[in-house]
């Protein structure tokens, strides 16, 4: 693999993972060059389908190419080949049969997988495969997903969106290094799903609280406590992600209400966050439960 130092962005690019322009790959030249795609080294998305070959340039963004193709793996919708679907087959049916084969890609390795937890993950989305295909299908018709998202992190992402907001399960950090995945972009991407899905318009950090409030097991009484707090508290900002301020938030709500002491090695084990970082906020916002 070769990084080129010759990529020139066209003025209408948006990062596939939504990183801002001082992170994201593409827009730092963060580009590495296989012999048969672009690939950014950051979030993983494919840009292959935005680049051209010239004798006289070299490696270039192709003007109006809007390509999701990658070797047969990442194969748009609108592309099927005629002996993979009937010319009758709707927009609706095309999205159904991709996302089901993107899918296959990442729970059939993982229901093999020699560690019972990424085994379970793999379990858990067979067992849902037709929720999540019907969520795809709604976001692809809304155009909510970005020219270079492979077809298996589209539907990686529509899988945490679920297990984030739907039907809680924790795809823990291995999951993700299983799938060769960006854990925080994808959850990035996970919640802008969501938004777009559901046309929630609350605070992110409301809508972490209580996605958090369900995976964690925190009864109701205490979600919605902590949901009310928040908004009349107006507590200051910290500079950690706005995941990580929303769970602090609910276990300090939760000690307070229930008693149960905030174990932040515990919620560390059950969350992707650091135990240290958990309580360096703690420590911030425990002036707002005295």
């Amino acid at each position: 693999m070769n990084t080129s130092e010759q990529f020139e962005l066209p003025y209408d690019f948006e990062c596939p993972a939504d990183f801002s322009d001082s992170s994201c790959g593409a827009r730092n030249n963060k580009i590495a060059e296989t012999d048969s795609d672009v690939v950014c080294t950051v979030c993983d998305a494919l840009l292959g389908g935005l680049f051209e070959k010239t004798e006289q340039d070299g490696m270039q963004f192709a003007e109006g190419d809007e390509s999701d193709d990658d070797e047969g793996d990442f194969q748009d919708e609108v592309t099927v080949a005629e002996g993979d679907v009937e010319f009758s087959a709707t927009p609706e049916q095309k999205a159904e049969k991709y996302a089901m084969e993107g899918l296959d890609i990442i729970k059939n390795p993982a229901r093999v997988s020699k560690d019972a937890e990424i085994r379970e993950f793999g379990e858990w989305v067979h067992e849902r495969r037709f929720q999540l295909r019907d969520v795809y299908v709604v976001l692809r018709m809304r155009d909510f997903f970005s020219t270079g998202i492979t077809k298996p992190r589209r539907m990686m992402i529509v899988t945490v969106m679920y297990a984030t907001y739907s039907e809680p399960f924790n795809i823990k950090k291995k999951v993700f290094d299983f799938l060769n995945m960006a854990e925080q972009g994808t959850r990035r991407m996970a919640d802008r799903a969501y938004e777009d899905y559901t046309g929630d318009t609350q605070s992110r950090i409301l809508m972490h609280i209580r996605s958090y409030g369900k995976r964690l097991g925190v009864v109701k009484e205490v979600i919605t406590a902590a949901v009310e707090y928040w908004d009349s508290a107006d507590p200051i900002y910290v500079a950690v992600d706005e995941q990580v301020r929303a769970v602090v938030w609910l276990m300090l709500m939760n000690q307070k209400i229930t008693g149960e002491k905030f174990n932040k090695a515990d919620t560390a084990r059950k969350t992707p966050f650091d135990a240290r970082t958990l309580a360096k906020v703690a420590k911030k916002y425990e002036v707002y439960f005295e």
